[in-house]
């Protein structure tokens, strides 16, 4: 299952998105909620060792750790949430996420806040950052505090994913798999991410519905870019 983790102690909804590039990540929510999507988990950069973590038996394969399960929310519901559509999640919610990193400056930093404030977000990585041990490192970081793991394309690139401005559809499939499965070796068996987020967000681009549908096919939800 994909989810989104929220950073209150009791889980509320109001889905809210902010950026982690070379210069830095940037939260969006001052209350204490996370989205993590069920391969999205964000772990605090203080806290815990950089080994995998363990999961119970027979518990599938997520995006974050087992600890994460208490505040982690389906991704599919804050998609629909987010789009103001029914859910289940009836109280005020604030998800922070953190797209393209990771990095050596700013990750730190937003790591060591949210920690401070006791909160978790949802990362969504660029996978060409994981190429060097100490980004591989920063990532295992962020899992292992609890944080959500999710997929923001490997080369975020636009003329490959959108050339024209027109969505490949297989390029943005390639992309979400090449990260994940890199992410996986990094962190283990017992990770996987279904979550994927659009660089450049999903209404800036021309026929981005047989990407959503491959996707889809792939048990991957999208999350919009506020």
């Amino acid at each position: 299952m994909s989810s989104t983790t929220s950073t209150q102690k009791s889980k509320k909804t109001t889905a809210t998105t902010s950026s982690e590039s070379s210069s830095g990540n940037s939260a969006t929510s001052s209350s204490q909620a996370t989205a993590a999507s069920s391969s999205s988990t964000d772990v605090d950069a203080q806290t815990q060792d950089n080994s995998p973590t363990n999961v119970t038996e027979n518990r599938a394969a997520t995006n974050h750790i087992v600890s994460a399960d208490s505040y982690a929310y389906s991704a599919a519901e804050v998609q629909t949430a987010m789009t103001g559509q029914p859910t289940t999640i009836t109280q005020p919610t604030v998800f922070l996420t953190f797209d393209d990193g990771v990095n050596q400056t700013m990750t730190p930093r937003v790591l060591q806040t949210l920690a401070e404030q006791q909160v978790h977000a949802t990362f969504f990585v660029v996978g060409n950052t994981l190429t060097n041990a100490a980004n591989q490192n920063m990532l295992q970081q962020e899992y292992q505090a609890g944080h959500g793991i999710a997929v923001h394309s490997y080369d975020h690139n636009y003329n490959l994913l959108y050339p024209n401005r027109v969505a490949n559809a297989a390029a943005i499939v390639r992309e979400y798999q090449q990260t994940n499965m890199l992410m996986t070796q990094i962190l283990g068996n017992d990770f996987t991410t279904k979550v994927w987020r659009y660089p450049g967000g999903h209404m800036s681009w021309r026929n981005l519905a047989p990407a959503d549908a491959q996707l889809k096919q792939l048990g991957v939800t999208w999350i919009y870019s506020p």
